[in-house]
């Protein structure tokens, strides 16, 4: 016997289930993926130096990859078209050292900052930069008689932090800079010029070092960086005001990324770091191996203390207005980020 109205509450019973049944399917459906959206883009100034390794290395094993991250490195003609660049914002990252052109373009006002560093110099161990003079400038590895060196010629851009190093190591023997005749020679020909005679003292970085050892008798390594100055911070990864201001959620993705890359970069010269540098800086395998790699920290500290020293420097020279603050040099927000709630752990 059916009961009236039993079929009616039925037919309404199913409805409410299927009503519930089709919620409870979208609600535990997953949402638009992450990774169906479309990859920031980071434009970064990474020239192909040793030092930019983390870099490179970022890039190979996709880390820019798994932070969503579409990153093009940017080579210039000439790096120092880079500061202009990253300041209007046509590139969001840049790499390289403090320079006196920096420290005046942040002290004007400029969106600039450093986030991270990477590369740095320890008074101990293998010399990844040092100041190379010519053999019969040394007796017993201090200068000769320092009335026989003036008029000597450098290889030296008088405003970068090789002439403050070079003149930290004159001081004992009561040199300055004033002393030697400095030669404008481009980068790229630093080594052949020194070989040629062209100048007689140089501060090359690696593999430059590694080059001149091997192509003349007469270069001799005077002082690595790490002993006139220990612990500077060589090379260091700035911010633009693309990611400062308007992406720094982007900027804070970009570093996750890279401290990832700094992390690899501390297992040294593995086959597979070997691998991703020949191919992304074209120096040789095997100077990639015989040459002293910078030494590295592995969440990207800033190691600022050494900039003090600089900046007086260059103040005194009249080349810089005032001393900036760290404050004023650096944003350490990115580098908290980068190395909190396990966002690098996936190395």
């Amino acid at each position: 016997m059916k009961l009236p109205g039993l079929e009616a509450v039925a037919r309404v019973s199913r409805l409410v289930c299927c009503c519930l049944i089709l919620t409870l399917a979208l609600s535990c459906s997953p949402g638009p993926d992450d990774s169906a959206r479309p990859a920031d883009q980071v434009r970064a100034i990474v020239p192909p130096f040793l030092s930019s390794a983390p870099f490179y290395i970022a890039a190979a094993e996709g880390f820019f990859a798994d932070e969503n991250l579409d990153v093009e490195f940017v080579r210039l003609a000439r790096n120092i078209d880079g500061l202009p660049a990253l300041a209007q914002g046509e590139v969001d990252v840049g790499t390289g050292q403090l320079t006196v052109s920096v420290l005046n373009a942040m002290s004007g006002g400029a969106r600039i900052r450093a986030v991270a560093g990477s590369g740095y110099v320890a008074p101990e161990g293998c010399a990844f930069m040092g100041i190379v003079i010519r053999r019969d400038m040394l007796a017993e590895r201090e200068l000769a008689d320092p009335a026989l060196l003036r008029g000597r010629r450098v290889r030296m851009n008088l405003v970068l932090p090789e002439a403050y190093w070079f003149a930290k190591a004159l001081l004992p023997a009561g040199l300055t800079l004033e002393d030697f005749e400095a030669v404008n020679v481009p980068p790229a020909a630093m080594v052949d010029g020194f070989v040629h005679g062209s100048y007689d003292v140089l501060v090359p970085s690696e593999p430059r070092l590694l080059q001149l050892a091997q192509l003349s008798d007469d270069a001799v390594l005077w002082r690595s960086i790490g002993e006139v100055d220990p612990d500077y911070q060589v090379s260091m990864v700035f911010f633009g005001p693309t990611l400062l201001d308007e992406r720094p959620d982007v900027g804070e993705r970009f570093l996750a990324a890279l401290v990832r890359g700094m992390r690899q970069y501390q297992l040294g010269k593995t086959d597979r770091n070997l691998d991703i540098l020949e191919q992304a800086t074209k120096i040789s395998r095997q100077e990639l191996i015989s040459a002293c790699w910078a030494l590295m920290d592995g969440d990207g500290r800033i190691r600022a203390k050494g900039f003090a020293g600089y900046q007086a420097w260059a103040t005194e020279r009249g080349l810089l207005d005032r001393i900036l603050t760290e404050d004023e040099l650096t944003d350490r927000r990115f580098l908290r980020a980068a190395n909190s709630a396990g966002n690098v752990a996936r190395n």
